[in-house]
């Protein structure tokens, strides 16, 4: 039977959700309160008035990319809790 693993070169393991081809849940969870706090507006709307493409909002919900700490800045800005956007916890308005 052929040996599977090379004996050769160290096992690597991936070490980011990224390498795992995973999303980071704190990332998801903050993701999921963007989209709650977008309320009815839509995403395209959303991500003018924060000055992002839609793609890029898209990425935010879905735990795909890390937010800037200058969109959540916008949130505060336009009332929601920083405390409550990134950990989910406290009121968030």
């Amino acid at each position: 039977m052929p040996l599977l693993v090379s004996t050769t070169q160290p096992l690597q393991f991936p070490r980011t959700y990224g390498e795992m081809g995973m999303r980071d849940p704190e990332r998801v969870a903050l993701g999921r309160r963007l989209v709650e706090a977008r309320g009815k507006m839509s995403q395209a709307k959303m991500a003018a008035a924060l000055g992002v493409d839609r793609v890029t909002l898209s990425f935010y919900e879905n735990g795909k990319t890390s937010v800037p700490a200058a969109i959540i800045a916008e949130y505060v800005r336009r009332g929601w809790s920083a405390h409550w956007l990134i950990t989910g916890s406290g009121a968030a308005r």
